[in-house]
């Protein structure tokens, strides 16, 4: 029994490892006030991300090898999200590096990662929207993150509609439930002005106390960014 018990607690360890990693790639996002991008090189940005998920996955994969082959199944399940997210990375870094004209061009790879982002967020078609907006902004800034609304607009709300009508999948609680878990360390009950941008809207009290403390600036519309090089994966 209490063996059992402990395999149950290291499965739970390994999806509440994923989730923490993820809720604080968004975190990054969500607390970077500028225009620019959080990474300032896209092409380390990636690698480093690489690096943090093979050392994470190799902690779980060597207690797999030694003491609980069962756990194999658990983290290919559970670092499924990891490769979307990491997909989802590379592919804001693609569109840097396109030419406006080929934006929409190569929209359906862009909008290739929605389903899987949309599944492992138990089908919640905002936090997916948001949660797209804050990767893309990670690695493109603001322009990046506008240019996956577009794309959004035209080729993810609709289609997932469709998957939405069959319900969420079952999850756990708290840090083992990753919707839930962003829900509480993220702002995501407000939407975030597409225009503005980069981070999602503080609470109406944040917004008072800071036109009382002083006027707010009104930025203009973002330009475009630099481009950067291919990473490994991990």
């Amino acid at each position: 029994m209490e063996e059992v018990m402990v395999r149950k607690c290291v499965d739970g360890l390994v999806r509440a490892s994923v989730n923490y990693y993820v809720g604080q790639l968004l975190l990054l996002a969500y607390n970077n006030k500028k225009r620019a991008a959080v990474f300032e090189n896209p092409d380390e940005a990636l690698n480093l991300v690489n690096a943090d998920v093979k050392a994470i996955r190799g902690f779980y994969e060597s207690l797999a090898k030694e003491t609980y082959p069962s756990l194999k199944r658990v983290i290919l399940e559970e670092f499924e999200i990891l490769k979307t997210i990491f997909g989802i990375l590379w592919m804001a870094k693609q569109l840097i590096e396109e030419e406006d004209e080929d934006l929409m061009e190569n929209a359906e790879q862009h909008a290739s990662f929605f389903p899987r982002l949309f599944q492992s967020l138990d089908n919640d078609l905002e936090l997916t929207k948001l949660t797209l907006g804050d990767l893309y902004s990670l690695i493109g800034g603001w322009d990046a993150e506008r240019a996956i609304y577009e794309i959004w607009e035209q080729h993810g709300e609709e289609p997932l509609r469709a998957l939405e009508q069959d319900g969420p999948p079952a999850s756990g609680d708290g840090m083992l439930n990753l919707n839930k878990y962003l829900k509480q360390i993220l702002v995501v009950d407000r939407k975030r002005p597409v225009k503005k941008g980069g981070f999602w809207s503080k609470p109406k009290h944040e917004e008072r106390e800071e036109k009382e403390e002083q006027p707010q600036e009104v930025m203009p519309p973002p330009t475009s960014t630099p481009s950067a090089v291919q990473s490994s994966v991990f």
